[in-house]
């Protein structure tokens, strides 16, 4: 038999920390029912949970570039996206990142049927446009590296 499952860990776990404690829970667990049975623990990928600054002027621009083309405000949620790559470019570049989507909840995204709506996909081109130019029209000089303040 094999097991599979995920857990969505919140900003102030250690994934390293839990990994540790799930796997030393289920060895206790499985020696504890005395199994004839192998017990094979695999992580495939462990990521720390993605948070930005909302008080970053960053996230005011597409706070409005959202408004601005759906004609009301986002619902500003954590989802519990673990998306390794939005924590790394933030550590890397000491910039602030904003996570700005295009689907809906159930687009079933990352899953086998994932899919996006036409009308998702337009705004979501639209969103990226109001976005780009209301950044190039703002002070956020939390935003841009030096190199491309002048482009």
């Amino acid at each position: 038999v094999i097991g599979k499952f995920s857990i969505r860990l919140v900003p102030d776990q250690e994934p390293n920390i839990i990994i540790r404690q799930i796997v030393e829970y289920l060895q206790k667990v499985h020696l504890r029912r005395c199994s004839l049975n192998r017990l094979q623990i695999k992580v495939f990928r462990d990521g720390r949970p993605f948070l930005g600054d909302v008080s970053c002027s960053n996230y005011r621009v597409a706070y409005e570039a959202l408004t601005y083309v759906w004609t009301k405000p986002p619902d500003l949620i954590r989802d519990g996206a673990t998306i390794s790559m939005a924590t790394v470019l933030r550590e890397q570049t000491d910039r602030d990142v904003v996570l700005i989507p295009m689907a809906e909840c159930q687009s079933f995204a990352h899953e086998g049927g994932e899919r996006m709506s036409v009308r998702n996909y337009i705004n979501g081109i639209k969103v990226f446009a109001s976005y780009m130019a209301k950044l190039k029209g703002s002070k956020a000089s939390c935003i841009l590296p030096k190199a491309f303040e002048k482009h």
